[in-house]
Order: structure tokens, then sequence, then C-alpha cells
């Protein structure tokens, strides 16, 4: 009887063991299998980018449309750009919402007869001086959305006589070379907005005189030279909003003869130069100053006098005194729909002891003595109700958010980089050796822990049955 059960607790020992040797097993080659995995993807797309299959032809991957000389070749998984096999004839190719990392002049050769080439929301990184010389008809660039840190000198060397348009928005760039954009004469459209652009370089814009469209907005600019744009004579429009600017330099518009629209929105500003010193034309039709710093509307009041000119003001922190009430008086002087445009996104108001004072209320009583500057109490706005700006700016300077074309942007003090999970916090994954390394070691201590657990168990039980 002894030996029987013996025998029966050696059994459950090395029925345990085997049991114990399997499940590390499996936890190795659980991370094994993983890792041979991503580690096979990861050469796989090396080797896509560095030696392209000659079976990624744009003929038989893309849908190419004759009529129109189209390549689509947008959402189909590419890490590189497919060879021109097929698609040689390609006006347009249009190879946007991929995974391309890697953009060659070798490839591109073979599209030489392309006028617009969409490159946007990618993963493009770096583009090389060079890259676009065989597209020497190219009138149209895209590569918004993507992760390009840098341009230097030569970037556009090939289609500089022909490029038209060039989007170069919510990319990470932080560097451009002075040289970048030598030669492009013909250009009307450029958009670096969204970007991470600290200043721009003396003579960035030099070569630019047929430019129209130049959109700054979304970067962290705290300073512009005053010859920064001098030379854009054709420059109708531009977008320098949700930067850091804290001043205008004199002279920063000079010259611009053509320049309509000038949107300052969510700056830093307190004051800006007088219209004849900043260098503003009688062409000027619209100027964006809201969401910024200004407690005084008397820099403003000079812009507000300009026959033709709307201004937006609201959402500063101005406070109510003798000028707001030189303010009030040209807001009921302009036509109500011309109102109705200033107030669209927040009421016009100022500050007085807290409160938010509305643009139409009674504020007389602030401006007794015209040559001083005389406050009013709370006593003499009667029973009138003080409504609380929907974008009020608070005291310390930070903005509000903001949406823009569908695109939801916080802007903070730091314009901190938007931060993401990394596919590595996925549970049961192992995306690197050491964290595999370190999740097998737990598991086999937490495994063997259980069975020596059962191993007493069983020895107890061996025991009482003696």
């Amino acid at each position: 009887m002894d030996i029987d059960i013996r025998l029966w607790c050696g059994t459950m020992i090395l029925i345990i063991f085997a049991c114990l040797e399997k499940k590390v097993l499996q936890s190795s080659l659980l991370c094994l299998t993983t890792h041979t995995i991503q580690d096979a993807a990861t050469a796989e797309q090396i080797m896509g980018e560095v030696h392209p299959s000659s079976s990624l032809t744009c003929g038989s991957l893309c849908e190419y449309d004759d009529w129109f000389q189209r390549a689509k070749c947008e959402n189909l998984g590419f890490t590189t750009i497919p060879n021109s096999t097929g698609c040689e004839g390609a006006n347009m190719l249009e190879i946007q919402n991929n995974n391309i990392s890697l953009v060659t002049s070798e490839i591109l050769s073979g599209y030489s007869n392309i006028l617009m080439l969409d490159l946007s929301n990618n993963s493009i990184v770096h583009i090389k001086p060079g890259t676009f010389k065989h597209t020497h008809y190219i009138e149209n660039i895209l590569l918004s959305r993507n992760q390009i840190k840098q341009l230097k000198n030569g970037t556009f060397i090939g289609p500089e006589h022909r490029l038209i348009r060039l989007f170069l928005d919510h990319n990470k760039l932080r560097q451009i070379g002075e040289l970048t954009l030598k030669g492009l004469r013909r250009l009307k459209t450029l958009t670096f907005s969204n970007n991470l652009l600290h200043d721009l370089p003396d003579e960035l814009f030099k070569d630019l005189t047929s430019l129209q469209y130049l959109h700054l907005s979304g970067n962290k600019l705290k300073h512009l030279k005053n010859n920064i744009f001098h030379g854009l004579v054709r420059l109708k429009s531009i977008s320098l909003d949700r930067n850091y600017l804290s001043s205008i330099p004199v002279g920063l518009f000079s010259g611009l003869e053509s320049l309509s629209s000038v949107d300052l929105s969510y700056n830093r500003l307190t004051v800006v130069p007088t219209p004849e010193d900043l260098g503003i034309q009688s062409h000027l039709k619209n100027l964006n100053l809201y969401g910024n710093n200004f407690t005084s509307s008397s820099s403003i009041i000079p812009y507000l006098e300009r026959n033709g000119l709307l201004v937006t003001v609201t959402s500063n922190p101005f406070e109510c005194d003798c000028k707001f009430k030189a303010l009030q008086e040209w807001f009921q002087s302009v036509p109500e729909e011309n109102q109705h445009l200033v107030t669209d996104r927040s009421p016009l108001e100022c500050r007085w002891n807290g409160s938010l004072v509305p643009i139409l209320d009674d504020l007389s009583p602030m401006c007794l003595i015209p040559s001083e500057y005389t406050t009013f109490s709370t006593s003499t706005i009667g029973q009138q109700k003080s409504f609380t700006s929907r974008a009020q700016t608070s005291s310390s300077g930070q903005r509000p958010i903001e949406i823009y074309d569908a695109v939801t942007t916080v802007s903070s003090g730091n314009h901190d980089e938007t931060q993401t999970l990394s596919s590595s916090q996925s549970s049961g994954n192992c995306d690197s050796y050491t964290s595999c390394d370190i999740a097998l070691v737990l598991s086999s201590v937490s495994i063997i822990f259980q069975f020596i657990t059962l191993i007493v168990l069983i020895t107890m039980i061996c025991k009482s049955k003696k």
C-alpha cells in the first residue's frame, strides 16, 4: 500500500514538472514568435524602401483614368511609391493616405509628366535635396500631414519654374534652409501651418514674387523681423494666428500693396503699431486681432477709423476705460451686418470689478471728463445684466481651445506636441526584447509558485494517507 502511495505521489510530481516545463516553453515561444513576426515586417519594410519590388507597379495596383490621366493610389498600404509602369503618362499621382516613408528622385523620374503630386498623410520624415529634379512640369505638391522635420537648401530644385502650390502643413518642421524656396517665382500658395517653427530665415521668401496666400498659423513664432515679408508684392492674405507673437515690428507689411487680409488672432499682443508704421495699405479689408492680450483699445482705434477695414477684436481682456468708450462708438457706427461679423465668435466686452460689461451697455459715465480716463462704478450701470464671454481670456493670458477645419488644437503656453499611446502599450504584445524578458521572468515565477503550492498540497495528502 505504501508503495502505491509513493508511486502515485511521484507520478503526480512528474506530471507537475512536465506541465511547468510546457508553460515556460509556451511563454518563450510566444515572445520569440512575436519578435520574429515584427522583425520580418520591419525587414520587409526596409527592403521595400531601398529596393522596391518590380511587381509593385502603378498600372497593376492603382486605378488609372486614361481620360484625365490620373493615377489613384490612395489607401493601399504602400510603404514606397510604386514604379511608373502602366502610368507613365499620368498628369496626376494621388498616393495619399498610405505608409510611405521614403521618396526618391529615381522613383519619381518615371512620373516625369505629372502636374500634381499628392503625398499627404503618409510617414515621410526626410525630403532630400533634388528629390523632385525630374518632375519639371509639376505645379502642385501636397506633403501635408507627414513627419517632415527639416527642409534643406535645394529641396525643390527641378520644378522651381513651374510650381504654383506647395502644402507642408501638419508636419514636424523645426528648421528651414534659407534658400529652400529659391527660384519659386511662380508659387502662389504656400502653407507651413501647424508645425514647430520658432523662427524664419531672413531671405526665405525673397524669390516668391507671385505669392498670394501665405499660411504660418499654429507654429511657435515669438518674433518676426521687419523685412521678412519684403518683396511679396502680390501677397493677398497672410495667416499668423496661433503663435506666440508679443509684438509686431514696425514696417512688417511695408510694400505689400495687394495685402487684403491679416490674421493675428490667438497671439500675445498688447499693442500694435499704427497702420502707417506697420505699412498697412488702403487695400486691407480684414484684420483679425481676436484672442490676444489687449487691455486697452488705444492702439486699435486708428484701425477702426479706416474706411472699409473690418477689425475683429473680441475675446480680449479690455478694461472699461475711456478708450473702450471710443471702441463702443465705432461699433455702433458700423452696419448691423458688420457688427454680427465682429461678434460672431464671442461678445465684445470690457472688464469691470471682475465682471464683463457688454459693448451695447450704457458706458457714458466712464468719460464724464473727456481729458481724463474716468472709470465708472457698478452703480451707474443700473440693473443691466453683465454677460460672461464664451471665449473669456484668463488673466494669465492662456488662450482657449479652438477648432480649425475639424482639427482640435489646444493653444497652451508651451505648445506641447501631441503625445500618442505607442502600440507597445497594447496588452499581450512584446515590442522589445527587454519587455519580453521581463514578461517571461514574471510569467515563469508565477507558474513555478503555483506548482510549488500544488506539490506541497500533494505531499501533505500523501503523508496523511500514510
